[in-house]
């Protein structure tokens, strides 16, 4: 897959997957007060939780900010995405992710559903999903639908247990940001 100079909002550069350079957004301005607010207030050695990481990029935009004493960690829940995440990463030349979860953050910790379509698997760091095909069209998985076949964890358990804790969270969970909340309310605190 090709990967293309892109700037984000006119402003930010990073090497992105054909489809995701071509996006409109990024030349008319995409979040744009948000993603500056992130900028603007993070700093060297910061750790950034991303939920909902879709294909990476402002993962990406962000882990250059803290750069190489700070460190990025991200909860995606959709398989299919993480070849994509791990192609910008590696075409950023960023350092690898502090910690990733194929799962969602939640307000229950419930990592082996009864129907999990996921695997555990590893592979330098990366989850054995981020060695497939880049691709376009990967949809989501939504918190309310998809809970019998997906590892769901507190941020709360997480924290704790990888004793990695968020200097700044950002989230994009498709209406389940509250359930991500309730499961955060020790680091929150």
């Amino acid at each position: 897959m090709e990967m293309i100079k892109t700037k984000m909002n006119r402003k930010y550069e990073l090497f992105l997957p054909k489809h995701r350079a071509e996006r409109p957004q990024w030349k008319t301005g995409w979040e744009v007060e948000r993603i500056d607010s992130m900028i603007s207030n993070l700093g060297e050695g910061d750790v950034v939780f991303d939920i909902g990481t879709e294909e990476g990029d402002i993962s990406a935009l962000l882990a250059k900010k803290v750069g190489k004493t700070g460190g990025i960690v991200m909860f995606e829940p959709n398989p299919k995405v993480w070849a994509n995440i791990r192609a910008i990463w590696e075409a950023n030349k960023l350092k690898k992710p502090l910690a990733t979860y194929v799962g969602f953050a939640s307000d229950v910790t419930e990592e082996e559903p009864a129907n999990l379509d996921i695997s555990k698997e590893m592979k330098d760091d990366w989850t054995i999903h981020a060695y497939g095909e880049i691709i376009s069209n990967h949809g989501f998985r939504h918190l309310s639908q998809e809970t019998n076949t997906t590892p769901q964890v507190k941020l709360d358990d997480f924290c704790a247990r990888e004793n990695i804790y968020p200097n700044m969270i950002t989230m994009d969970v498709e209406g389940s940001e509250f359930n991500v909340l309730k499961g955060a309310k020790r680091i929150l605190e």
